[in-house]
């Protein structure tokens, strides 16, 4: 015979600050993490629930052509010009003006990276990763053809510049696809190319040559990072070209069998290198050199939801230490760097919004910036480009509402009790007016869900002189309340041994929740 259980109370106080945890059952995530979540952002310090910015609007082209390529030219002394490819034209702007520069063969993807920047001449060279037109150079006045000492022309899906030194992977070259080799260029000279010479003793420090990936599949990656050049296969392996002049350049192996997919899926993120392979998003400091575990895949907690990207393209923004992953769909999930490497909670969150997915998308120095800040850019089908880190008040575009969610993990009553009489309370920052939905999502014996809607008001918009006393019209003696923290009571009805909280809102003002607190009567 069951005892009977005197009636007590408990308190169960759901506070946020992780990312999604899908893969895991509910019982077992951490009580920080949800186990479904959108459209919110994390901060190592800050265990707020916020919603996203929104997503800017911030040019448009005008022949209305998708975006298919961006490029960036920072000159020595700071000069900074912007090129957006639109269609089969160039243009040269600062998101406030622009001025067309050239034209592309049709189909191109242009890209100009800042590591793209050859310094020493202050020029930009751009690639094409759909490798049907050939290599560009922009010197922040005229667009023209990149020259070269070749024979026909030159196209290349990678470049990567590094000690005065231009390297070009995946190459076409006179016709000719080679899409596992490496060219570098003469020091000093990035003009000066060889495809007929490979390093050796003969060679003089400063020459230029060219290299073939051991495993013979085509380059999907290049790029710098911890003082080596880096450079991934497509289903391949990721290799290191090692060497200190043209005498002894090398590629060796860095982690065989990385599996990388996708045109744009080798990533650097600050203090690693992240790619994309099917089904999974992994770290190279994280892997295994005797055997493929677990331990290297930094997507486990979302693994049920990107178990079948068969192709990744990602960007990072070292200023804020996120990455965007775009797969086969129109989400973005977004890798926080600084919440990844704390390692106590999923540092993945949904993004979703009716502007993805993008056409192109590359990290920028923000031209309408007085401080040039780096920034997440990317393109559309209609001519439109979009800053990702927002700051617009209007919503994705200026006008599309955002929904925030956050299902947090299962919670069960001590002792197999039943709960009942629910009351708490909803802590929050006050700000602008925001509509909140919170369900209780009762489990266990009693299957029900039960939702109510707190609406947070709007903090006073007269002018606040202090003091004691209230003057009418749109002048108030007294304090400004905004920001402050409000906590409101609560009362949920329902009953049940289990639960879980979710917590829903759409708009385009800003909300930012500290905590829910519930406290139970619970008996059997």
């Amino acid at each position: 015979m069951v005892k009977t259980v005197p009636e007590q109370e408990f308190d169960v106080i759901l506070k946020f600050g992780g990312g999604q945890d899908s893969s895991a059952s509910e019982e077992v995530i951490d009580a920080r993490e949800a186990s479904e979540a959108l459209n919110y952002i994390l901060d190592l310090r800050n265990a707020e629930l916020r919603n996203r910015p929104a997503i800017d609007l911030v040019w448009s082209a005008p022949n209305g052509s998708q975006i298919n390529g961006f490029g960036q030219l920072l000159k020595a002394d700071g000069t900074v010009t912007t090129l957006v490819q639109a269609g089969t034209v160039v243009y040269s702007t600062d998101f406030t003006s622009q001025t067309q520069v050239g034209t592309v063969t049709a189909g191109t993807k242009l890209r100009g990276h800042l590591w793209h920047n050859f310094t020493l001449d202050d020029v930009l060279i751009l690639t094409d990763i759909a490798l049907v037109n050939p290599v560009l150079e922009w010197n922040g006045t005229t667009l023209s053809t990149m020259t070269h000492n070749l024979t026909g022309d030159l196209i290349a899906k990678y470049a990567f510049t590094q000690r005065e030194r231009l390297w070009l992977g995946h190459i076409k070259s006179n016709g000719v696809l080679t899409p596992h080799a490496v060219l570098a260029s003469k020091v000093s000279d990035y003009n000066n190319l060889s495809t007929g010479t490979k390093p050796s003793s003969a060679l003089g420090d400063d020459d230029p040559f060219w290299l073939l990936t051991p495993d013979l599949k085509p380059i999907n990656g290049l790029l710098e990072a911890f003082g080596l050049v880096v450079l991934s296969s497509q289903r391949g392996n990721i290799f290191k070209i090692s060497g200190a002049s043209a005498k002894d350049f090398a590629i060796l192996p860095l982690y065989p069998r990385s599996g990388a997919v996708g045109d744009e899926s080798l990533t650097y993120v600050g203090n690693d290198i992240a790619y994309g392979r099917q089904g999974a998003i992994e770290l190279l400091s994280r892997t295994d050199k005797f055997a493929d575990v677990e331990l290297d895949d930094v997507s486990l907690k979302i693994a049920d939801q990107v178990l079948t990207v068969d192709s990744w393209c990602s960007v990072f923004n070292s200023r804020l230490k996120r990455s965007y992953w775009f797969g086969d769909n129109s989400d973005a999930w977004v890798l926080f760097k600084s919440v990844l490497d704390a390692g106590e909670v999923s540092p993945w969150v949904k993004f979703e919004s009716t502007l993805f997915p993008p056409t192109a998308t590359m990290e920028l120095l923000d031209p309408r910036a007085s401080n040039l800040n780096e920034a997440i850019f990317f393109g559309d089908t209609s001519g439109n480009v979009y800053r990702m880190e927002g700051s617009g008040a209007g919503g994705d575009g200026g006008s599309a509402d955002i929904t925030t969610r956050f299902k947090s993990k299962l919670f069960t009553v001590p002792l197999d009790l039943e709960a009942y009489n629910v009351t708490g309370w909803l802590k929050y920052h006050k700000g602008d007016a925001r509509d909140i939905k919170i369900s209780l999502l009762w489990a266990g014996q009693s299957v029900v869900t039960e939702t109510f809607t707190e609406s947070l008001e709007a903090d006073g918009s007269g002018w606040f002189f202090g003091g004691d006393f209230y003057w009418g019209g749109d002048i108030y003696w007294g304090t400004s309340s905004f920001d402050r923290l409000i906590k409101r009571p609560i009362t949920i009805p329902g009953q049940s041994s289990e639960f879980q909280v979710e917590v829903e809102s759409t708009g385009k003002t800003d909300f930012r929740i500290n905590e829910i607190g519930l406290r139970f009567t619970a008996s059997n």
